[in-house]
């Protein structure tokens, strides 16, 4: 057999914690109890917290919802602009082109028309009447000269942005 010696104060702090627990059979089961507790607390304030965080989800929902009904018209709006813009540039650019065919570049010399063309003669004979005269076109007529005493008054300032209401 295997004997040890065991000193004198280990026999002395086992005898003491047998006597706490004939003292007090159940300390154990009061601890456990006083820790089910704590946990039932913390659980109902964490699941308090997901129901808030839950509810607030479904609100920024709507909301999202709401902004993107206000939004899609709006990037329609947008995507036809878009669409505009590109169809103008495509013309601006056959325009200048067009305009480049048409006008010479200094080196270039411009056509000359021939000499017997038929568009050298008039299709129609001159009338036998003298030309009424007419007045120069932005010219307003004498007694009519118009000059501000005053400035006009300003306009009221508007609103800068594509979408005025």
């Amino acid at each position: 057999m295997d004997e040890r010696i065991t000193p004198y104060s280990d026999i002395a702090d086992s005898k003491k914690q047998v006597n706490k627990i004939q003292a007090n059979p159940n300390p154990s089961s009061d601890q456990l109890i006083m820790t089910v507790q704590h946990l039932t607390r913390s659980m109902g304030s964490m699941l308090e917290l997901f129901r808030t965080a839950a509810e607030e989800m479904k609100l920024e929902e709507k909301e999202e919802h709401a902004v993107a009904q206000q939004i899609t018209p709006l990037l329609r709006k947008l995507d036809e602009m878009m669409e505009q813009n590109k169809v103008i540039a495509e013309g601006m650019v056959a325009l200048a082109d067009l305009v480049k065919e048409r006008i010479p570049s200094p080196g270039m010399e411009m056509p000359r028309p021939k000499a017997n063309s038929p568009f050298d003669t008039p299709p129609f004979p001159k009338p036998a009447m003298p030309p009424i005269p007419q007045q120069p076109f932005f010219q307003p007529p004498p007694q009519m000269q118009f000059q501000p005493a005053a400035p006009p008054p300003a306009e009221p300032a508007k609103k800068k942005g594509l979408f005025r209401r």
